[in-house]
């Protein structure tokens, strides 16, 4: 299987691909995989693979911008030719073919009407993207085409090695430097994609998906999350300036991410730091004080991963899963939070259950064997006592924790000696009341 987003194998039973967190649900076996999409997390090549759907008419029928009417109408003919074979495949591929066979009956009316085509020029010169002018000579082999065919059925070698030729054949071609840009980054060949991008870029400056993809280059490579940012940035401006609402949603996605991302490297070491001052606190109080400091800045950081992932309008599927696992990792810390302190709770009341059993022994012996059992009863429950406060036997360090085992070393030391002070008169109360029976 391959992922349809960026062209990478992927494991029979994985939902998400690893490399660009695309839902695998959009995966398709090699031999029928669809034309990757722009991938939108950080790890993603970006853009949409020479997407004839994003194309202009010209572009669509690979012909130049003064192409005469005879040359665009047999380009139609071989375009529409061409497609329609690859309906009958069905599943993406068909789906796509479908939608592209309706484009090219739209470029048809329009550039076949001379006041139309006219207007529609004008548009193209009014919206600042270069129309690149086909040097594919008649009878000749398309190597961009033949290219892409490779890399949508999941043959990236056989895509790379033929990319040597699409870009000897077309070195100005915008479409033939963002393919060689996605075939490079789904080989994990970061810094030949990110010159691929670049070159891109000096022929269509405004091109989105060239900053997606050196965005991508700075994440993956050179683990600089700002630069990225920056690049996602740009994509996000070039997108919004040529009305391509599925670039700029992606790049607001890709940006929002690698906030998240570089929140929680600035924040963890934080919690964690929290986490070991929570860890050796000593007292009921001072322990409650720390995990109830350390659930509140969890919490924050929650909101605050939350505030970004809100300021994306109708987020994918796949940001919606990545926000989430984000949230379940702080959910899974303070629900840990939680259980420590309901464990202190029940751990603190280990101190007053043992003296409340030796003060129990105390006066079942007095009962029994008088005063004198009794007394033994108590300076051996002392003595136990001692130990489990401090670890020393029979208590001749009590008064400094010998063991991170002891009530002391979690507790403290004068919660522990009121304690055990309060078992003594307690004990010779017993003594003297029911001894004298």
């Amino acid at each position: 299987m391959f992922c349809e987003k960026c062209g990478n194998p992927l494991n029979e039973g994985t939902q998400f691909c690893p490399k660009c967190g695309a839902p695998v649900a959009a995966a398709a076996p090699a031999a029928t995989a669809a034309a990757p999409d722009l991938a939108p997390s950080a790890n993603a090549s970006s853009g949409k693979i020479a997407d004839v759907l994003d194309q202009n008419y010209y572009q669509l029928l690979r012909v130049a911008q003064t192409a005469t009417e005879d040359e665009i109408r047999s380009a139609i003919k071989t375009e529409r030719t061409r497609w329609s074979d690859r309906v009958p495949k069905g599943g993406e591929i068909g789906a796509k073919a479908r939608a592209v066979v309706a484009r090219i009956a739209d470029a048809e009316a329009t550039l076949l009407d001379p006041t139309a085509r006219a207007e529609y020029d004008k548009s193209l010169q009014d919206s600042g993207e270069p129309v690149y002018q086909p040097t594919v000579q008649p009878n000749e082999k398309d190597w961009l085409d033949e290219t892409f065919s490779l890399f949508l059925n999941g043959d990236i070698d056989m895509a790379d090695f033929a990319l040597g030729k699409t870009l000897a054949q077309q070195p100005n071609n915008p479409n033939a430097w963002f393919l060689a840009s996605i075939i490079y980054m789904s080989q994990n060949k970061y810094d030949e994609a990110n010159r691929a991008a670049q070159e891109l870029l000096l022929i269509d400056p405004g091109n989105p998906s060239a900053y997606g993809v050196r965005g991508d280059y700075f994440h993956d490579k050179e683990k600089n999350i700002d630069k990225a940012i920056e690049q996602y940035e740009r994509m996000y401006q070039t997108a919004t300036a040529r009305e391509n609402d599925d670039y700029a949603r992606e790049a607001q996605e890709k940006i929002a991410s690698m906030r998240i991302e570089k929140l929680m490297n600035e924040e963890v070491p934080n919690i964690i730091r929290l986490e070991d001052e929570a860890g050796s606190a000593v007292g009921l109080n001072p322990r409650r004080e720390a995990f109830e400091r350390l659930q509140k800045y969890t919490n924050n950081v929650r909101s605050q991963v939350h505030e970004i992932y809100d300021a994306v309008p109708e987020p994918s599927d796949w940001f919606k899963q990545y926000n989430k696992e984000q949230l379940d990792i702080l959910d899974e810390c303070v629900k840990g939070y939680e259980a420590g302190r309901e464990e202190d709770e029940k751990y603190f009341q280990r101190p007053l259950i043992a003296n409340g059993i030796v003060l129990g022994v105390v006066l079942v012996a007095t009962l029994i064997g008088g005063p004198l059992l009794g007394l033994l009863a108590l300076l051996l429950g002392v003595g136990v006592i001692n130990f489990l406060n401090s670890g020393a036997a029979f208590g001749f360090e009590v008064l400094s924790p010998n063991t991170n085992n002891c009530f002391m070393a979690t507790m403290g030391r004068t919660r522990c000696l009121l304690i055990e002070l309060g078992m003594i008169l307690i004990g010779f109360f017993i003594l003297a009341t029911f001894g004298a029976r």
